[in-house]
């Protein structure tokens, strides 16, 4: 795929494949990581079209701003490693910062049901200042979007999904109302 890779053309393609398909809206957006910035441009661009939105460990619209001013060793570690990135994932974090102040500049959250399942284990190498800056990039997310509920799934690391699979499926069910 050719273009931009920040969330205004994410956006565009996942609608329109979700229209190619025939699926229409309301929707229950799940995003994680980077993933997560990308919905929550969603359902401030099209709140109309989101039944609600479940974020996992999802990426902040300033946090690489935010690490290099506040962890510029756990900072420097991620950008050395976006060098080792392949294809499209490397093209998407190059373009996440923009992603990040097109989330910014939508429209803001418009009371989208919304759930925030944030890590609870640190990843190798991380510093407690850096696990503090991380907690506080997941409650300004919860606070923004006014969540129901903002979520530390017992031994959790990032991949929230891998490590505590059926806290996500809770939460997606409660907001598609099917119970938790």
């Amino acid at each position: 795929i050719d273009g931009a890779r920040d969330a205004a053309a994410i956006v565009a393609e996942l609608r329109a494949e979700l229209a190619a398909r025939g699926l229409a809206p309301p929707y229950v957006l799940v995003g994680h990581s980077l993933g997560g910035l990308y919905m929550q441009y969603y359902a401030r661009r099209h709140p109309e079209e989101v039944a609600g939105l479940l974020l996992v460990d999802a990426t902040h619209w300033d946090q690489l701003g935010r690490m290099r001013a506040q962890a510029p060793a756990m900072y420097g570690t991620v950008r050395t490693l976006s060098l080792i990135m392949m294809g499209p994932m490397r093209r998407e974090f190059a373009d996440s910062v923009r992603a990040g102040e097109q989330v910014q500049a939508s429209p803001a959250p418009a009371g989208t049901p919304t759930i925030v399942l944030s890590s609870s284990r640190a990843a190798p190498g991380e510093t407690p200042a850096f696990r503090v800056l991380l907690r506080r990039l997941q409650d300004e997310i919860a606070e923004e979007f006014g969540a129901r509920r903002h979520a530390f799934p017992v031994a959790s690391g990032h991949y929230i999904q891998r490590d505590r699979p059926q806290a996500v499926i809770e939460a997606a069910r409660e907001l598609a109302g099917c119970g938790g």
